[in-house]
């Protein structure tokens, strides 16, 4: 580990690194502003009057995202079982993945009930995997299995291998408030969707000027400096060039989500074997992983150049990129 200083260009600010509340309400919430500019005076996002019936899915919906909800789900469940993977890596990993699986990955943020799908299911599983650790070995994988284990710790409780069997009633009661819960946001949704609906309905230029003040508000309150402000515009114009230019934006969050984690964790790798290499390419399960990721970044070069090569059609999606 190293106390040294980098990418601050003096700028005192920089040294605790950028915080993700700052991107992600530029990337998301003024680049959004920024495109919105384009749309024709008074415009908004729905016209079409709203029915209850829309609230529930149709059977062709359930068969189109049917193995987005598998896919989903699964990659969920695997993130959270890692501790710090975190519902957030867990939802936009299941985004990318099922964008380059589409046959149409160009309908995704347009509405793909598959872009829908596979987020929210691996947002759920996450959430839920995520109690394994904290549960099974007393490791907490995220800030709210943290601030749970300090609660089970002030009643004396220690979560690891023999909570099942000092405290079975808690264990089991716990599993049992995720199925309860789950039915509650079920129904809540349902009844507040027409409210998410209706807030549809306001104008561009009265929705845009609520969004700038909250996406404000939010960076401000990081660290209440102004500098967290100016970050969010810069990460804001960062985004409209994006989407402008047909970059995708979700691997540039996926780094921010990942990239102290990977380095920490690199770090201290090194650190237990004295700086070598070697363990991460001799051992079995590190190799494996290494192959797999791999073979993720060479499958779309790969595939390039057979297209090039005139070896049939391939279709390729270049914001897998």
């Amino acid at each position: 580990m190293s106390g040294m200083p980098r990418f601050t260009f003096g700028v005192p600010q920089l040294l605790g690194g950028i915080d993700f509340v700052v991107v992600i309400c530029g990337i998301f919430g003024l680049a959004e502003v920024f495109n919105s500019i384009e749309a024709p005076e008074g415009g908004v996002l729905v016209k079409d009057k709203f029915k209850l019936s829309d609230v529930f899915l149709t059977w062709q919906e359930w068969v189109d995202g049917r193995w987005a909800i598998v896919r989903g789900g699964l990659i969920g469940f695997l993130i959270g079982l890692v501790p710090a993977g975190g519902i957030t890596t867990a939802s936009f990993l299941a985004y990318i993945v099922e964008k380059n699986a589409s046959k149409h990955p160009e309908t995704f943020g347009k509405g793909d009930i598959a872009g829908v799908a596979a987020p929210e299911s691996a947002n759920n599983a996450a959430s839920i995997s995520g109690f394994a650790p904290l549960l099974a070995l007393g490791v907490p994988g995220s800030a709210t299995t943290a601030v749970m284990l300090a609660g089970f710790m002030m009643w004396g409780i220690r979560p690891g291998p023999l909570l099942f069997t000092n405290n079975p009633d808690l264990v089991w009661g716990l599993i049992a408030s995720m199925y309860i819960g789950n039915l509650i946001l079920l129904l809540m949704n349902i009844f507040l969707i027409p409210l998410f609906v209706a807030m549809l309905r306001i104008p561009y230029s009265i929705m845009m000027g609520f969004i700038v003040i909250f996406a404000s508000i939010g960076a401000y309150s990081v660290n209440n400096s102004m500098f967290d402000v100016w970050m969010m515009l810069g990460f804001g114009l960062v985004g409209y060039a994006l989407k402008k230019l047909k970059y995708p934006i979700v691997p540039l969050i996926l780094a921010m989500v990942l990239g102290r984690l990977v380095e920490n964790s690199l770090r201290q790798a090194l650190i237990l074997s004295a700086g070598s290499f070697d363990m991460f390419y001799t051992r079995p399960i590190t190799a494996f992983f290494l192959l797999i990721a791999l073979l993720a970044y060479c499958t779309p070069l790969i595939r390039m150049a057979l297209k090039k090569a005139g070896y049939g059609k391939v279709d390729i999606n270049m914001e897998s990129l």
